[in-house]
Formats: structure tokens, C-alpha cells, sequence
């Protein structure tokens, strides 16, 4: 069975602001663009258009970054 979680194993794409830049590894589970550019949009969204091997990989590689690298106890151990 497929649970919520696992649907959502999709690239992140976002502006390089605070927060936001924080969760994605550009290039690897997601692309960063230049806050501001609908320029850089149009192409971030251009490059995960184009190649689907590349989008669900970065996709998955987010999906396990978010699993080993934010879970309680990791957060837990970074508060401490």
C-alpha cells in the first residue's frame, strides 16, 4: 500500500529565500531559483518539465532526505 507520505515523493521547487532554500539540495532534491525572476520559474520549471528520469529521482532523493534528516529524534539531537 501506497501511503500519503509516499504519493508525495516529488522534486521541491522554490525561490531562494530563507526556509525554503534550507530544505532543498539544488540540483539533487529540487531546484533553488532566483527569488523574484519569472525568467529563472519559467526555466526551473522547463528543466523538471523536460526530463522525467531526473524529476522522479530527485523526487525520491528528497523523499529519503526528509525521512533519515528530519525525523524527531534527528531534530531532537540538532535542539540539543
Amino acid at each position: 500500500a501506497v501511503t500519503g507520505v509516499q504519493t508525495c515523493a516529488l522534486p521541491i521547487f522554490v525561490t531562494d529565500i530563507p526556509g525554503a532554500r534550507d530544505l532543498v539540495v539544488d540540483g539533487r532534491t529540487g531546484i533553488i531559483v532566483q527569488a523574484g525572476s519569472p525568467q529563472a520559474i519559467a526555466e526551473g520549471i522547463r528543466v523538471l518539465a523536460a526530463d522525467r528520469a531526473k524529476t522522479k529521482m530527485m523526487g525520491e532523493a528528497g523523499y529519503q532526505r526528509i525521512r533519515t534528516e528530519y525525523t524527531m529524534e534527528e531534530y531532537v539531537r540538532r535542539l540539543k
